[in-house]
């Protein structure tokens, strides 16, 4: 199961790797060139992760220095460029290209996802009491107890091993939930390849099942209860299956999806500040780009005498992996963003540069290395460069976990 960072530097640096693989640096040839396009996303990340305003991300920024250290920034930004950047970076196309970037950072080459589901959810468009809201609307109307407003839904196509999210689709509702079961699965297709995927019965259809099962090859798991209460089969094909042989094992991992919607909302918060629609479908698209940013980041620090930051004092991230110890922007495939772009501590850029090329037994790397003059280990507390001649065997990895599944190339790593 996924577990989420509570590291607002983590959480920038994994935003910014994010947008740097996804997003032009600048939107225009012409633009301003202020800020890039990579550091307005991650800040519109971090104000859905501190769960605060536009106004309040401007203050929280003024406030920490270190953050603007690491996002590079030269001077704080304008709320008001937060807002104009939120209408440009969270139209559909930017997102989908943004969850494709957390996608591909999240499994690497792999692209087959075993177990998936599909549910929806809604929002409150206001912080108002649930309990006041219905005290008064039976005072109002003694015998009506539901009372239907528009809401801002929430549509998501996740997995139920590490509760991450590859497919979205943010509406108004109350409307149902049968029609949106094909461009979920549409769009979740162009990015991993999915085995099987389970749904309540809210997506009962004969066309959905041979939407998923005929075009897309993949094993739908839907109970078959829509319509009238009756002891008859259903007539179409998929469907009477489903009344025969349903496989109810499989269909407990759907109870997943849920817990993701509930990560999400307690996490980020159960209501949208917006108040139009678009503005809400914006809102929606980041608060799943920020769960899988926060997922993104892995937590397995093993110092017995503490935890210690990655981070050293002028904001450069040390990453210490089996191939030895890098600086931020000199990782093999490059996941971690520069926190000031040309800086490498101990050497130029150009020897940064030329420790992208480590070989997977790390041999050509470490003649390199020896000839820029900087060791491949980092001592524990202090991070600075230690010759490669003083190192005796290979260090293990401190803060950082490699994921080295069936599938997966070596060497990609989630930090926090």
């Amino acid at each position: 199961m996924a577990r989420t960072s509570k590291s607002p530097r983590a959480v920038v640096l994994a935003a910014l790797a994010t947008a740097q693989r996804a997003l032009p640096e600048y939107a225009h040839r012409y633009s301003p060139k202020k800020f890039t396009q990579h550091q307005l996303f991650a800040c519109l990340v971090l104000k859905h992760f501190l769960r605060t305003d536009y106004r309040g991300l401007a203050a929280q920024l003024a406030d920490n220095p270190s953050l603007t250290t690491i996002l590079g920034l030269r001077q704080v930004p304008h709320f008001t460029t937060f807002q104009k950047a939120s209408r440009r970076l969270l139209l559909t196309a930017p997102v989908r290209k943004l969850l494709r970037s957390t996608v591909r950072l999240h499994l690497g080459r792999k692209r087959r996802v075993k177990r998936a589901a599909i549910d929806s959810t809604g929002l409150e468009c206001t912080s108002a009491s649930g309990y006041f809201v219905r005290r008064r609307s039976r005072v109002e109307n003694p015998g009506k107890t539901i009372v239907y407003h528009h809401y801002p839904k929430l549509s998501v196509v996740s997995s139920t091993d590490d509760h991450f999210i590859y497919a979205l689709d943010a509406r108004r509702g109350p409307r149902p939930d049968v029609d949106e079961f094909r461009p979920l699965v549409a769009e979740a297709t162009q990015v991993v390849r999915l085995v099987q995927l389970a749904a309540d019965a809210g997506y009962d259809s004969e066309g959905n099942h041979e939407f998923a099962r005929d075009e897309h090859g993949i094993r739908t798991i839907i109970p078959a209860k829509h319509g009238r209460p009756t002891t008859k089969l259903p007539t179409g094909r998929y469907r009477r299956l489903m009344k025969e042989r349903f496989d109810r094992e499989a269909y407990r991992r759907r109870s997943q999806v849920e817990t993701v919607i509930s990560m999400i909302k307690r996490r980020q918060g159960a209501h949208v500040h917006a108040r139009s629609y678009h503005s809400q479908c914006r809102e929606l698209r980041l608060l799943v780009l920020t769960h899988n940013i926060m997922i993104l980041v892995v937590v397995r620090v093993f110092y017995t005498a503490g935890r210690s930051t990655f981070l050293d004092s002028t904001g450069v991230v040390r990453v210490s992996c089996r191939h030895g110890t890098y600086g931020s922007g000199f990782c093999r495939r490059d996941v971690l963003p520069c926190a000031q772009p040309g800086q490498w501590p101990g050497g130029s850029v150009s020897q940064g540069r030329r420790l992208r090329g480590l070989s997977r037994s790390g041999g050509r790397g470490q003649r390199t290395a020896a000839a820029a003059g900087v060791g491949l280990r980092a001592d524990a507390e202090s991070f600075s460069p230690r010759p490669l001649a003083a190192r005796r065997r290979r260090p293990k990895p401190l803060d950082a976990v490699a994921h080295d599944e069936p599938g997966e190339e070596k060497g990609t790593f989630y930090f926090s």
